[in-house]
């Protein structure tokens, strides 16, 4: 009569499963913590304000001018930006306690609201230009955002980039009664 071999696994095949178990565990809790941190370097760039949305403000506003002036300190960043024209009475965009500043005020000088356009703002310059020609403006601004990472793929935390960024969003617009037309 012949012996049957006991019913069950051997203790290669167990190690070998368990390893390729752990294996598995290992690379699933890599990506979601990648994925995790997607998620909130995401949420982090939602706080940022949009460069986009900085630049077109800018830009209605001034093509809505009629005339700008541009006060610089001692130097040379921007005091204060000033549009004048529609709607009737100036806009202001000044550095005010590390943001960019819009405030508008009616044309009987009454303040009509003050908002942040750009929080974390390091650097405001403001030029005006009409050497016998139409006014341009220049407009450059610096300021931080929240750095996100690109890529899924694990890295060396020693490498990673700095949680914040340092950004420069330059401008030049022209205020449409200044001559160029309308497609400015």
């Amino acid at each position: 009569m012949r012996r049957r071999a006991p019913a069950g696994f051997t203790l290669i095949e167990m190690v070998v499963a368990l390893a390729l178990l752990a294996l598995g565990v290992a690379i699933a809790a890599q990506l979601l913590g990648e994925s995790q941190q997607m998620l909130i370097d995401a949420a982090g760039e939602v706080l940022d304000p949009a460069a986009a949305l900085v630049a077109t403000r800018l830009r209605a506003d001034a093509l809505a001018a009629t005339g700008a002036v541009a006060a610089q300190n001692p130097d040379l960043t921007c005091a204060f930006l000033e549009l004048l024209g529609e709607p009737p009475g100036p806009i202001f965009y000044r550095l005010t306690g590390g943001a960019l500043v819009r405030s508008v005020i009616a044309a009987d000088g009454t303040p009509l609201g003050s908002s942040t356009l750009v929080p974390g703002a390091i650097s405001f310059h403001c030029v005006t230009s009409s050497l016998g020609g139409p006014t341009v403006v220049l407009l450059d601004y610096q300021y931080r955002r929240s750095r996100t990472r690109r890529s899924p793929l694990p890295m060396v935390p020693s490498l990673w980039a700095p949680r914040r960024e340092v950004v420069r969003e330059s401008l030049i617009v022209t205020p449409r009664g200044a001559g160029l037309g309308f497609s400015w």
